[in-house]
């Protein structure tokens, strides 16, 4: 993603909590439990908040997560809305 802007959140503020919502509500979807940490025992790889970026007008946390050991080892990365911005 190109973005136009980078912001990263301070960790504790609304935002920061809201996102982090954001990707628990996601993981317990897509996996059934909702743990934003999700280690992988193997490698230790855990989420991680990238920064929130503007494209296109509109602003989008990201994290990643370089081997989930529920999707195979595999690299995830994940864009959420922002808000307050």
């Amino acid at each position: 993603m190109s973005a136009e802007l980078s912001y990263f959140l301070s960790q504790g503020s609304a935002e920061w909590d809201r996102a982090w919502k954001l990707l628990r509500d996601w993981c317990k979807q897509r996996f059934g439990k909702a743990d934003v940490i999700m280690e992988n025992p193997h490698n230790g790889e855990v989420w991680q908040y990238m920064g929130t970026y503007k494209h296109q007008g509109e602003y989008r946390h990201e994290f990643r997560h370089r081997s989930v050991l529920l999707a195979g080892n595999d690299r995830i990365v994940l864009h959420f809305p922002a808000s307050g911005f």
